[in-house]
């Protein structure tokens, strides 16, 4: 995903350029909307604020970067273990190598419940080309999540059968 976000900074550099906009206003602007970005909180961190000040504690920038990742990582080990289980009872759950799967998590978490719980903006505030690129991310994670749940499907790490 960083690749495809240089590239579409670059081709904003670009127009910007060609519309004769001064590369020290460009470079301005991008360095503002870094900072920008990296002050805003993102979903998991929200989270993880939210559950350690139930607790009557507070988290400093780094930790609930930290934090953040954890909840990432649960949710998404969480939500590997209903494939696995969910494969098992229907198993029309692993239609598309796991694509339905990953289209349907990024539907009703990212695109409903994410926003739904006030912990972004409305899905209609991100630019179409993010809603593409997590779509796919979770569409690469329905199809490993499949794979990790296949009974058969096991790693040879030393080649030998």
């Amino acid at each position: 995903m960083k690749l495809s976000t240089v590239a579409q900074k670059s081709l904003e550099k670009q127009k910007k350029l060609a519309e004769h906009e001064s590369p020290w206003q460009i470079a301005h602007e991008q360095v503002q909307k870094e900072q920008k970005a990296a002050a805003q909180e993102d979903s998991t961190e929200i989270v993880a604020r939210k559950i350690v000040e139930a607790t009557g504690s507070h988290l400093d920038r780094e930790r609930k970067k930290k934090a953040g990742r954890a909840v990432h990582y649960t949710f998404g080990t969480l939500m590997g273990v209903v494939y696995a289980v969910s494969a098992e009872l229907l198993p029309e759950v692993t239609t598309g190598a796991g694509a339905a799967f990953g289209t349907l998590l990024f539907l009703s978490a990212d695109e409903v419940a994410v926003p739904a719980f006030q912990l972004s903006g409305p899905p209609t505030a991100t630019p179409g080309f993010d809603h593409l690129q997590h779509w796919a991310a979770h569409v690469v994670y329905g199809g490993i999540a499949r794979d990790g749940s296949q009974p058969d499907n096991t790693l040879d790490v030393k080649g030998a059968n």
